[in-house]
């Protein structure tokens, strides 16, 4: 009976030793995603699902930059989360490495007169101040006046705040 419980036991601990020599066998890995899940090339492989594994000394890439989801929105790269702003990075931790992307539209300013006519991209949902003078004059005896904005806090001032929403 001695013998069995010795067997045992020393059974026991021989595999509590190679469980443990296999987990320090497993090579460190970093997760790797992005926001929204945009395609990541991990050493030149596009991984397949996010977050995906990536190990250590792998070289990860954006897939793209800018993604138009229309004609007046785009996602653009802007960096990773607590790191550069460059497309590829090398994962030296086995941590977290997130691609930020930031939701853009369009934002069109449209007049007759040029130098005030413009377009944009800017974050969805920010404030964005506009401002045009009430009178230009733009030859003697021609001039223009402002009439309205078609959207914004205050449409009929030449001052104006429009939220970037759409």
């Amino acid at each position: 009976m001695r013998r069995i419980l010795l067997l045992s036991w020393f059974l026991a601990v021989a595999w509590l030793l190679l469980a443990a020599g296999r987990v320090e066998a497993q090579e460190a890995e970093a997760l790797v995603s992005s926001n929204p899940p945009y395609p990541l090339l991990i050493n030149g492989k596009e991984a397949q699902r996010q977050p995906a594994s990536a190990p250590l000394g792998a070289q990860v890439c954006v897939a793209k930059k800018t993604d138009y989801t229309g004609e007046v929105e785009r996602y653009v790269f802007k960096g990773w989360r607590d790191g550069p702003d460059t497309e590829c990075i090398t994962v030296t931790e086995a941590r977290e490495y997130q691609a930020i992307y930031a939701s853009e539209v369009l934002l069109q300013v449209r007049s007759k007169l040029k130098p005030y006519a413009r377009s944009l991209w800017v974050p969805r949902g920010s404030l964005n101040r506009l401002e045009v003078p009430e009178v230009v004059e733009q030859e003697p005896g021609s001039r223009f006046r402002f009439e309205e904005w078609t959207g914004g806090e205050t449409p009929f001032s030449p001052e104006n705040i429009v939220a970037a929403v759409r």
